[in-house]
């Protein structure tokens, strides 16, 4: 055998040895494109189900809005109905209490903008109330919201006088109430365990 017949050899080898990895990459090929397909089979089937969920949550959500609305004003009327006489002691009567809507006329907060309160108007007083299970900052920023915008409609000096009447709040909060001069009708303070940061 002659040199160039040995070169021939060579190559010849070396073509199947690529041939041979080249078989190989097909099948890596394949299976990665078995691998691709169940996966894109497996996003579909997790699309459909994201969709299904997000139908279940929307309706979830209209559902739970309708019962929470509903049992929010049977709540509330148990809680006033609760502390009934403690709101005597302030002259209310809790059958006056209406729900009332507050637009905020001067852009005290955001012109234009409705918020809905629990009040009793009479010839002396603008009594506003936050009605809760669970008296937190929130109820006591709804009022100080509803207590600004009404200030600046009632120039005349017509004093508002806040009231949370709630079933628990706070011994935090309880205090923030006072300083803020609102008064809290509640059955229960809870001493909260918290540290600032």
């Amino acid at each position: 055998m002659d040199k160039t017949d040995e070169h021939i050899a060579r190559i010849e080898e070396h073509i199947e040895a690529l041939e041979a990895r080249m078989d190989k990459t097909d099948e890596h090929i394949a299976r990665i494109e078995e691998h691709i397909a169940r996966i894109e089979n497996h996003m579909d089937k997790t699309w459909e189900i994201l969709k299904d969920l997000k139908r279940s949550d929307t309706q979830l959500r209209s559902i739970m809005g309708s019962f929470t609305n509903r049992s929010g004003k049977w709540i509330e009327n148990t809680i006033l109905g609760v502390y009934k006489t403690a709101l005597k002691n302030h002259n209310i009567t809790i059958s006056k209490i209406r729900k009332a809507y507050i637009t905020d006329t001067e852009g005290v907060i955001l012109k234009g903008k409705r918020f809905e309160a629990d009040m009793v108007e009479d010839n002396n007083f603008i009594n506003l109330f936050e009605i809760k299970n669970f008296a937190d900052e929130g109820a006591i920023e709804q009022l100080s919201i509803r207590k600004k915008i009404l200030e600046s409609k009632y120039r005349d000096g017509k004093k508002i006088r806040l009231f949370i009447v709630s079933n628990f709040i706070t011994d935090k909060y309880l205090e923030v109430a006072k300083e803020e001069g609102i008064t809290v009708i509640s059955g229960n303070i809870v001493k909260e365990d918290y540290t600032e940061m």
